[in-house]
This record gives C-alpha cells, structure tokens and sequence, in this order.
C-alpha cells in the first residue's frame, strides 16, 4: 500500500464550496420547493432529483394530474381556460427554475434529498474539503518532503523565530550547484 501524505489544504477555498453548497440549498428549499407545491407538486426526493435533470418526470406528472382534474369539470370553456391557466403555471415555474439553476451551478452536486428537502451532508462536506486537498504518493517526493521538513526545522532552530535579512548569504554555491557554507559567516549573529 502506497503511502499518502496530505501536504497542502487550501481550507479558504474549501469554505467558499461549502458556503456556496450551503447558499444554494437555502435558495431551492426556500424558493424552488414552494413554488412546487404552489403548483399542487407533493415534494419528494425523486421531484427533487428531477429539478436538476430536466424536470421531465415531473412536468408530465404535473400534467396528467391537470389532466384527471380537468376530466372532473363538464364545461368546454372553463375545461380550456384551466388548461390554459395550468400550462401558463408551468411556464412560469420553468422561467422561475432556470435562473436558480444558473445561480446554483455545481454546487447541486453536493446536495442530496432527504425526506423532501435538499440538505448538505457531514459526508458532503468532507468531499468538497478532500477536493482542496493535495497529498504526494510516490516515494520520492515522500523522501523529499521529509528532507524539507528536517530543513525548515534545522532553520527554525537556528534562526530561532529571527530571519536576519538576506539569510541566504549564509549559504553559497559552488560550481556544481551543490550549497556550501558560506566562510564569512558571522554566526555571533545567529546566536
């Protein structure tokens, strides 16, 4: 098994996902669901997906339950106004659904439905975390990440919290680009 080290977690990033997630689940169960069930929609979490995957299932659904409810009234006339009335509903819903969808963008991805309501899972929210992470697998970076930590902890040490100014000059490099201690060190300074 493969050794991982996570060497880089870009916690800034991974909150704006998360605040974003969070943003837009409030927008579609504040404003998308009741519009819904303005429409006379039960709300369940198959409708939910729906809304995100083209609303298909359930604009028919929509219209079959017209359907059964215009069967009901024996007046031509009223029968049209009502269907007219209920396909203007849907229209108005689909103009509605459109700019959330924009505003939402990727962040639906991590939502899941959850007895009728979208919510942002512990689970979820470790995914978005994990992806703004990077970690290093092969042996050689491991053994060089080791020997950058040994580094920064040998400079910490020495400089003790004190960087001087052009620290660098502490070190020179010779010919084959190899670091040298430099002679003219004057290491009453570093102490």
């Amino acid at each position: 098994m493969n050794a991982k080290i996570l060497v880089n977690e870009n916690a800034i990033a991974a909150g704006s996902a998360i605040s974003s997630a969070n943003d837009a689940m409030e927008i579609i169960n504040s404003q998308l669901l009741p519009a819904l069930e303005k429409l006379g929609i039960q709300i369940t979490d198959e409708v939910i997906i729906d809304l995100f995957a083209g609303t298909n299932k359930t604009e028919k659904a929509y219209f079959e339950t017209v359907e059964l409810d215009l069967k009901k009234i024996a007046n031509p006339a009223i029968r049209e106004s009502l269907s007219m009335t209920a396909a203007g509903a849907w229209g108005s819903f689909e103009n509605a659904l459109m700019p959330i969808r924009k505003e939402v963008g990727s962040s639906y991805q991590y939502l899941a439905p959850v007895d009728g309501r979208l919510v942002l899972s512990d689970l979820s929210i470790e995914r978005i975390r994990e992806q703004y992470r990077r970690y290093i697998t092969s042996p050689e970076e491991i053994k060089a990440h080791e020997i950058h930590l040994e580094i920064v902890e040998k400079l910490n040490l020495l400089f003790k919290g004190n960087i001087p100014f052009n620290w660098t000059a502490l070190f020179s490099i010779d010919a084959t680009g190899s670091f040298l201690v430099n002679e003219d060190t004057n290491y009453v300074k570093l102490v």
